[in-house]
């Protein structure tokens, strides 16, 4: 339980310092995440209730154990981006579940640099 309770203050405090999202909100995306517990149930129930969260990209690195169902219930994203420390193996199972999902997707292992423009 520690190990979690420190990949969660470290999900919060990522969220709060790049996102600027502070506080509530924060907790907010963490639970979104799957992180639950020691939460105040109240909140948990709020950000339940809030729904599918929009967001343009998430990054998919270090192979994690991942069905890309999982995130895609929680987040509408426009495009899921596998960097390359992912192995090709992993990165060929996610595609095919993107594909059949209709999900954008970019591998940067195969494409090359994922480019914003702005």
């Amino acid at each position: 339980m520690r190990i979690f309770s420190k990949t969660f203050e470290n999900t919060v405090s990522i969220l709060e310092k790049y996102l600027g999202i502070k506080g509530e909100s924060a907790h907010c995306k963490a639970i979104l995440i799957g992180y639950k517990v020691d939460l105040d149930k109240d909140l948990v129930q709020a950000c339940s209730n809030a729904g599918v969260v929009q967001v343009d990209h998430i990054i998919i690195s270090k192979n994690p154990r991942l069905k890309i169902s999982s995130p895609a219930k929680s987040f509408d994203c426009e495009n899921y981006i596998f960097d390359a420390s992912n192995s090709p193996r992993k990165i060929e199972k996610w595609k095919k579940e993107c594909e059949e999902l209709h999900l954008h997707f970019h591998s940067v292992a195969e494409q090359g640099a994922f480019v914003i423009n702005f």
